[in-house]
């Protein structure tokens, strides 16, 4: 808590700062500095160059100032939003990917940094590394003949992706890192930010909490209306899931919920319903 005040304080923000850990969203190095009435979000990592765009496309709350190693942001009031909440609002949370999806200047910055040289490359390098890390997985469930075979039909998997372009994605859209306030809805924590698949953010909120029937229509609402859409919402689905239980796996490998995400990274790879969409 004392570098949040020194940061404040040589920011030019003075003291007498209360500083907490926020109640929402980002982990980390991230607080809540509160002085009176005035409150300011203070994150302590690099300032990554695409923040400034986020806040001025109004998908994050606006950036007060920053420097090398941190960013004090205006603190917003608001809330984490619950399943039932993100299945009726999945078009509003979109539509906040859309915008930075269509942002030319930010796709431009985010190549400079980072090139990927094609959607196709991008995703057999993505399969490639989930295979490489299932090598090194501590719990037994990785070994299973059905992960394995799960795994096949991601890499063997034909989704007609030429021409798709990359661009900027969030990789985590996951209801703590929205913020609905009684101003209007944020989308923050975007230090995995980078280019991918279009429907890398989108098929995780479909999956999750949109009913496929639904799914058709949100995607040519979006602008996704190709054929192959549908097949690479599961497929996200798929490495999803895979990923959240890689990382149990490496806090806990006894933790039973390895299990859990496992089921719904067979059922992705495989096409088939999600088995905890617990929300009609």
């Amino acid at each position: 808590m004392d570098e949040v005040t020194h940061v404040l304080h040589d920011a030019g923000f003075g003291d007498g700062w209360h500083v907490t850990p926020p109640t929402h969203g980002s982990t980390g190095r991230a607080f809540v500095a509160r002085r009176g009435d005035e409150a300011v979000f203070v994150k302590l990592v690099s300032a990554h160059a695409a923040q400034g765009y986020l806040a001025a496309l109004g998908v994050t709350p606006p950036i007060i100032t920053h420097g090398q190693d941190f960013t004090i942001s205006r603190y917003v009031e608001g809330v984490v939003p619950d399943r039932t909440w993100m299945r009726d609002n999945a078009a509003l949370v979109i539509d906040l990917l859309t915008v930075v999806q269509r942002d030319k200047q930010l796709r431009q910055l985010l190549a400079a940094t980072a090139p990927v040289a094609s959607l196709g490359e991008h995703l057999a390098a993505v399969v490639a590394r989930l295979i490489e890390r299932a090598t090194r997985a501590s719990a037994p469930a990785f070994q299973s003949s059905r992960i394995e075979t799960a795994l096949e039909c991601l890499r063997l998997a034909d989704h007609a992706v030429e021409g798709v372009p990359l661009v900027p994605t969030h990789t985590d859209p996951s209801p703590p890192n929205v913020l609905v306030s009684p101003e209007r809805t944020y989308l923050v924590d975007w230090d995995g930010i980078r280019l991918s698949d279009p429907l890398r953010d989108v098929g995780l909120i479909l999956w999750w909490f949109v009913p496929p029937e639904r799914w058709q229509a949100m995607l040519r609402r979006f602008w996704l209306p190709e054929a192959a859409a549908v097949d690479r919402v599961y497929w996200w689905a798929a490495v999803g899931s895979f990923r959240v239980a890689l990382w149990i796996d490496r806090q806990a490998p006894d933790d039973p919920s390895i299990h859990s995400f496992m089921e719904d990274f067979i059922a992705a790879a495989h096409g088939l319903p999600n088995p905890r969409r617990l929300i009609p």
